[in-house]
């Protein structure tokens, strides 16, 4: 997990199939490879990974709509679009609404801005500070013509990611700091 939460995708691969082998049976385990799969662009074995992570008892909960994802961006919407409908419906509260995004943006790129409208509304009534929420929000609103809607929804986007780009910038000076600092707060001598 270490390794794909660092963007080492083929390293978290081999993690997570060692993994896999000492555990047959851990949906986690299954469905944490699929995860690293799809990041990889690998939809066989994504794919293959969460229809396991659904079998398994207990069962992933985020393994149908990541399945439903999956499937999406293999060009099979007829079959995600059944599991999408599911997810939204099941599990627990953080997985049917992470659901519901995912399926409202299936939605917005299958060209039903109408559909996708509720689901996107839901999500950041939920997740107000999700910044990529309300940009999808804002491209259904747009597509819908509810001009002055997705105007205020790009604001809202734009002020979010305007608060995440400070506090990256915050973050990475920091670590400038730290770099050119001793323990003791000084500026450490040329060579450091």
């Amino acid at each position: 997990m270490a390794c794909a939460l660092v963007n080492k995708r083929l390293e978290a691969s081999e993690w997570f199939g060692r993994a896999l082998e000492l555990a047959p049976k851990s949906a986690i385990n299954h469905f944490s490879l699929a995860e690293n799969e799809l990041n990889l662009g690998r939809l066989d074995r994504a794919e293959a990974g969460f229809r396991e992570a659904m079998t398994l008892v207990p069962p992933h909960p985020d393994a149908r709509w990541k399945l439903a994802v999956t499937l999406a961006r293999r060009g099979q919407p007829e079959s995600a679009e059944p599991l999408f409908r599911v997810a939204v419906t099941t599990g627990s509260p953080a997985s049917r609404l992470a659901a519901t995004f995912q399926h409202g943006v299936f939605l917005f790129e299958q060209g039903r801005p109408a559909e996708a409208l509720p689901a996107l509304e839901a999500f950041t009534r939920e997740r107000p500070a999700d910044r990529l929420a309300w940009s999808w929000r804002a491209r259904a609103e747009r597509a819908l013509g509810q001009k002055e809607a997705a105007q205020a929804s790009l604001a809202r986007y734009r002020e979010l990611q305007a608060e995440a780009d400070k506090s990256e910038t915050e973050f990475l000076l920091g670590l400038i700091r730290d770099k050119l600092t001793g323990a003791d707060g000084k500026a450490l001598p040329d060579g450091g």
